[in-house]
Order: structure tokens, then C-alpha cells, then sequence
């Protein structure tokens, strides 16, 4: 008969993920199953001799939990842009530009996050006019909770390379009626406006804020 391995992992955050929030000592697992959660001097006596021991010297645990796609590091950067809450209208947004800009250096671009345009009646994100309405001097960004597309007024497009006031042969800057682009960027231009008005912190500010 076959033997299963079993785990003890201690000395960390057992963080359980019931309904009470439970923070326990020890975790005792049989090959993949969770046999048992509770005080390290009980689990240990349970597992019993030949029991493979993690120390997880201060760690903490979840149980199940697979994150496969984590960007921890670029959102300690946005933390320190403004993030954009649950709004009722696209115009709700346009406060919250003004606000950053108050916080920001006046050669600093203005950022705004999580924006999303299928939450509100609008269903669409601001234009480069409406963006350039608000804040026509410095350049701004309204990210989409994608985070793989914004929406850009005209500073913030020059920022990049592109002309607001002339047609533009990218795939990612999107054109109005008008044929000039509207604003609205995606994927790799996104990405360089990301790169271009969201400077990255020094190494040790960067540590700090992944660690908030």
C-alpha cells in the first residue's frame, strides 16, 4: 500500500480564508489535501514521524490560491497615481484629474487608473477635446482597468511622438471622425505613454511601496 507524503508547514501566516479570518499556526497536508489546520505542538503530533517540515520563517500561506498573472511591482507603481473609484458618470472623472494635479509636479503627467467605461451610461472613456477641456497644459492619461489602453489628452500625446493634430498610421492610436487621433491608445502606444509619465521609482521607494 502505497504511503502518502505528508507536509507540516509552521512558523508563518496560516491564513485560512474563512468566513472569521482565521490566522492559524500550522497547516498539516496529505499529498494534495489539507488534513488539518490548527496549533504547530497538535499538528506536529498528528503527522507523526517522517513528516516532511517547511518553515516558512515568517511567510504567509493560502490555501488553493494561484495567482497566475500578478503585477505586483506595477502596481506599487500605480499607488502612487490616482486611483479611479466606482463612478456614476464620465464626467465624475474630471475631479479627480484636478485633484492629481494638485498633488503632482508641474512638469509630471497627470495619471488617472482604473477607469472603467462599462461601468457607467456613457460607455466610453473620455476624448483627447474633453481631457484637453479639463487640463489643456499638462499631460494626462486616464487609464482603463485593463491597464492595456487610455485615453490621452494632446500634451500627453506629443509626449509619445504623435501629432494631435495630424492623421496617425498606428493601429494602436485610434482616429475620430475627424481622421486625427482621438485620445484613446492601446497596447504598445499605451504602454510607452505608461513608460513616459509613469516614470519607475528608485529601487528603494519601489521595495517600500510593493511592500504597503
Amino acid at each position: 500500500m502505497r504511503c502518502i507524503e505528508k507536509t507540516l508547514y509552521t512558523n508563518g501566516r496560516i491564513v485560512t480564508m474563512d468566513a472569521a479570518g482565521t490566522v492559524a499556526e500550522a497547516v498539516l497536508v496529505a499529498g494534495n489535501v489539507i488534513e488539518a489546520v490548527g496549533p504547530k505542538d497538535e499538528l506536529a503530533a498528528l503527522a507523526g514521524p517522517g513528516c516532511r517540515a517547511v518553515d516558512l520563517r515568517g511567510a504567509s500561506l493560502y490555501p488553493g490560491f494561484i495567482d497566475t498573472h500578478s503585477h505586483a511591482s506595477l502596481y506599487a507603481m500605480w499607488k502612487t497615481h490616482c486611483r479611479c473609484p466606482g463612478i456614476a458618470h464620465l464626467e465624475d472623472v474630471y475631479p479627480l484629474i484636478r485633484r492629481q494635479a494638485e498633488r503632482v509636479r508641474g512638469d509630471d503627467g497627470i495619471v488617472v487608473y482604473n477607469f472603467d467605461d462599462t461601468d457607467i451610461p456613457e460607455r466610453r472613456g473620455p476624448t483627447k477635446r474633453e481631457l484637453d477641456a479639463v487640463m489643456p497644459n499638462r499631460p494626462v492619461l486616464v487609464f482603463h482597468i485593463s491597464g492595456h489602453t487610455c485615453y490621452a489628452n494632446s500634451k500627453a500625446l506629443e509626449r509619445i511622438g504623435v501629432n494631435p493634430d495630424a492623421p496617425f498610421d498606428d493601429v494602436n492610436v485610434f482616429l475620430g471622425k475627424d481622421g486625427l487621433p482621438n485620445g484613446y491608445i492601446a497596447e504598445g502606444m499605451a504602454f510607452k505613454a505608461m513608460g513616459e509619465l509613469m516614470p519607475a521609482p528608485d529601487q528603494e521607494r519601489h521595495k517600500a511601496l510593493v511592500r504597503v
